[in-house]
């Protein structure tokens, strides 16, 4: 078998995957859905952003800004799928969260777009960065630069 060579050694990888240890799923399949569909009560437990470097500075930059730590967002190792929604589910048992950085595994980018990359978070860490943009950096000239490039970018686009 060819695979994938992702991880030098079989050893390497046997020793990766234990450390994982993915949470076993809680039920028989996973519904992937835009924010905005979601209903009542109904909350996600991870929310995944697809966006281009301008937009991520922003997400990345906002995320430590509300969660007070400069290393809030990390970039593990990790398959696509591993690093929008494995490693966001474990984040969500520590004290201290984070944001995963991700989409990085050759064999997914294929999948999105080339200057698309991901970050996803828990759901609490999301409620944070809603909370926190009140007299945070995005009032700033330097965001409204960066955010009129966004903005001339998509009209470009459409």
């Amino acid at each position: 078998m060819q695979g994938e060579r992702y991880i030098k050694t079989p050893e390497l990888a046997r020793k990766f995957f234990e450390s994982v240890k993915p949470r076993p799923a809680p039920a028989s399949y996973c519904v992937f859905k835009p924010i905005e569909q979601f209903q009542g009560e109904e909350k996600p437990e991870v929310v995944i952003f697809f966006a281009p470097p301008d937009i991520l500075s922003g997400l990345f930059t906002l995320t430590n800004y509300a969660l007070e730590n400069t290393d809030a967002v990390y970039t593990p190792f990790g398959s696509g799928c591993g690093t929008i929604l494995t490693r966001p589910l474990k984040e969500a048992e520590k004290e201290n969260l984070g944001a995963i950085l991700g989409m990085f595994d050759v064999s997914a980018r294929p999948m999105v777009k080339k200057d698309i990359l991901t970050l996803a978070m828990p759901y609490s860490v999301f409620l944070k960065l809603l909370e926190n943009v009140s007299g945070s950096f995005l009032e700033t000239e330097s965001w409204k630069k960066v955010h009129q490039r966004i903005q001339n970018k998509s009209k470009v686009n459409s």
